[in-house]
């Protein structure tokens, strides 16, 4: 996902899923944007579409918001290698544009399996998910992607810490999932943007 035009407040600004509307309201002088987020993409998936989706708009900012997909693939271990040198492709490939990069790092996923999943498909899902969150798999995710941006200079809005802050301080963070697994509930959208935009202005 990227940003053209980057000025005082910029012109064009792409972020995943639904945070683009939140954005979009929260920025001085509005702007008008664009979404190249696919729900469920990995970094694999993220780093084969660049040169079609991201390139073509000569942006001036891209920002990187992957890794909770990629965390969840059945082998963590080797998928932490592919994640971390699809990062270093996507960051060389934004440098080679002349654009500066961003990361976002992402909300904590569940902890915990919720009574209100009661599909036992998405039971499983849970199980597994917690268990990668409660793990450390996700923490060691987001650490190495954290280096990677300070590799390449880029600016990194950090919810993950802030997730992390809730959780030592008491709050139920899986409570705060919109699905009980893994996507952040509507009312948590603010915090991405905030971080966001500590960045940019």
């Amino acid at each position: 996902v990227y940003v053209q035009n980057l000025t005082e407040a910029p012109d064009t600004l792409a972020l995943g899923s639904s945070r683009v509307l939140q954005l979009s309201e929260d920025l001085v002088g509005g702007g008008s944007f664009f979404n190249a987020g696919i729900s469920g993409d990995s970094t694999t998936g993220a780093l084969k579409r660049f040169d079609r989706d991201v390139a073509p708009f000569h942006p001036d900012l891209v920002t990187v918001n992957l890794g909770l997909n990629d965390c969840c693939a059945a082998d963590p271990e080797a998928s932490l290698a592919n994640y971390m040198n699809n990062l270093r492709s996507i960051f060389r490939k934004s440098d080679e544009l002349g654009a500066e990069s961003m990361l976002v790092t992402p909300n904590m996923m569940c902890a915990y399996v919720d009574p209100a999943l009661e599909a036992e498909p998405l039971k499983k899902v849970a199980e597994m998910v917690a268990g990668r969150q409660t793990g450390g798999v996700l923490t060691n995710f987001v650490d190495a992607a954290r280096e990677i941006a300070r590799e390449y200079g880029a600016a990194v809005a950090d919810t993950y810490a802030d997730w992390q802050a809730m959780e030592r301080s008491g709050v139920d963070t899986t409570a705060l999932l919109a699905n009980h697994i893994n996507h952040p509930a509507r009312d948590m959208h603010p915090l991405f943007v905030h971080r966001i935009l500590e960045q940019l202005l």
